[in-house]
């Protein structure tokens, strides 16, 4: 095959990724190209070329999730939070903080040992109010961790509330004067965070027991895999092992 014809198809592989409802066992042209990337070297170079001129990275290639890409910072493909708060409706800044850690929690909780980060029959199913139950433990250990600091927010800038107190204040669930879910509550906000997830090909909604309930895809447990390298994975997983909290 010429040059030309792999570049073509690797771009055709890349173009599948940027489509992460598309999955290759439902895909007959995507499942061969799979193929190719995972038995061809000098394709497998060739794809991580192509996307690297897009500003992407290959995560990884596999049957189950078909190629996993991560946008670098400044690309076209890559999605601002701004873009995720569009798509959670949320517009309140202080409350945006909860939906940091609500996909935290979500991540912590699919993948709980580093084990589930490399096995890729690990499917379990995550509900919203399981979600709420955990960051709520969570919040109360690192309240009583701190008790005795002076970690109430300035008079001048009341803004400054630790995030776990914040999360803690806010009601599980709430509704407004015309009875709809308030968009606040740690529950919506949980299970709005679900929705992103799952428009973006990283859930599938399983049933509505429980506030929701959610299985992760092989794309996802990827993702957090990554995730798992940041500095921010690792306080969390501190945090939770010095508190002996089991995170299920």
């Amino acid at each position: 095959m010429s040059l030309a014809e792999d570049t073509d198809q690797a771009a055709q592989l890349i173009a599948y990724g940027l489509r992460p409802k598309v999955r290759p066992i439902e895909n007959p042209d995507y499942r061969e190209l799979v193929r190719r990337y995972r038995q061809q070297d000098s394709f497998a170079r060739t794809v991580r070329a192509v996307a690297s001129g897009m500003g992407l990275d290959v995560l990884d290639v596999t049957e189950a999730a078909g190629v996993v890409l991560g946008a670098r910072e400044g690309s076209a493909f890559a999605m601002r939070m701004e873009d995720y708060y569009r798509r959670t409706r949320e517009r309140n800044p202080r409350l945006r903080v909860l939906h940091g850690l609500a996909q935290l929690a979500i991540a912590a909780t699919s993948f709980p040992r580093p084990d589930d980060l490399e096995d890729e029959e690990h499917a379990p199913r995550i509900a919203v109010n399981e979600v709420d139950e955990y960051l709520r433990d969570l919040c109360r250990r690192l309240d009583e961790r701190h008790a005795e600091q002076e970690l109430d927010p300035p008079a001048e800038d009341p803004g400054l509330e630790r995030s776990w107190r914040m999360y803690a204040r806010q009601p599980e669930a709430a509704a407004t004067e015309d009875r709809r879910a308030w968009s606040g509550a740690t529950r919506q906000v949980i299970a709005r965070a679900f929705v992103a997830l799952t428009e973006q090909g990283l859930m599938r909604k399983v049933s509505d027991a429980l506030g929701g309930t959610y299985q992760p895809t092989p794309a996802y447990r990827i993702h957090v895999r990554e995730l798992a390298r940041e500095d921010v994975w690792f306080e969390l997983d501190r945090i939770t092992s010095e508190n002996g909290l089991s995170r299920w």
